[in-house]
């Protein structure tokens, strides 16, 4: 146990370093289904928010071969929401 509260405060002393750097930590609160966003590089549509990832589809017709993919808060950019 004491352990995995060393990881948790880690973390969470990392991600106030990132807020103290004038970064965004990305979670649910910033998103809104129908959104669009850019998610690995590509521009998306939001179709569901999740506590630990968005569910999105890609706006390029190959890339939803992949169909709706899961996209966790942690791989998304800083500008995914300039979208033009």
């Amino acid at each position: 146990m004491e352990v995995v509260q060393e990881q948790l405060d880690y973390w969470k002393k990392a991600v106030a370093e990132h807020e103290d750097e004038g970064l965004k930590v990305w979670g649910p609160d910033d998103f809104s289904v129908g959104q669009r966003i850019l998610a690995h590089g590509r521009p998306a549509v939001i179709v569901k928010v999740n506590p630990k990832t968005l569910r999105v589809k890609f706006d390029l017709e190959w890339m939803n071969a992949l169909n709706i993919i899961k996209v966790p808060y942690d791989a998304l950019s800083q500008k995914c929401k300039e979208v033009a």
